[in-house]
């Protein structure tokens, strides 16, 4: 197993997210839906980004939190400049 391969994993057996940490254990939500939540989600996105991910594809959960993940990241830049 790669390092990522095991960062990846080990952030996800981690998550601190109590909704989608249940979902996950419960079965509702697949490993690749998690690790893609772990990312991006928050306390305060957490209940639409479960909700939305229960109702979608794991590919399709990939990349709207990648979607996310680059907004809050042009955000950052704006701010700091």
């Amino acid at each position: 197993m790669s390092l990522g391969t095991a960062r990846e994993k080990v952030r996800v057996a981690l998550y601190d997210l109590p909704q989608c940490s249940a979902a996950f254990k419960a079965g509702d939500l697949s490993y690749s839906k998690a690790r893609a939540l772990s990312r991006c989600a928050n306390p305060r996105n957490e209940s639409e980004l479960l909700s939305y991910s229960l109702c979608a594809t794991a590919a399709q959960v990939e990349a709207h939190c990648h979607q996310l993940r680059n907004a809050q990241r042009r955000q950052s830049t704006t701010d700091a400049n």
